[in-house]
């Protein structure tokens, strides 16, 4: 597994970050994105943009 820091941004202009271990890119964006509608911070429409990141 590796590290990312994802940082998901909403159409009503908040900006979520969340660090999580994930095995590819794409699972770590979905963990996020999960992560903030638990949160109360939007469903999959209200994502503006995923941006994914690896922790070396």
């Amino acid at each position: 597994m590796k590290h990312f820091k994802v940082r998901v941004q909403y159409a009503n202009g908040i900006d979520f970050l969340f660090e999580c271990d994930a095995v590819t890119g794409w699972q770590a964006g979905a963990l996020a994105r999960v992560a903030g509608r638990l949160a109360g911070l939007g469903g999959s429409m209200d994502v503006k943009e995923t941006i994914v990141e690896e922790v070396v």
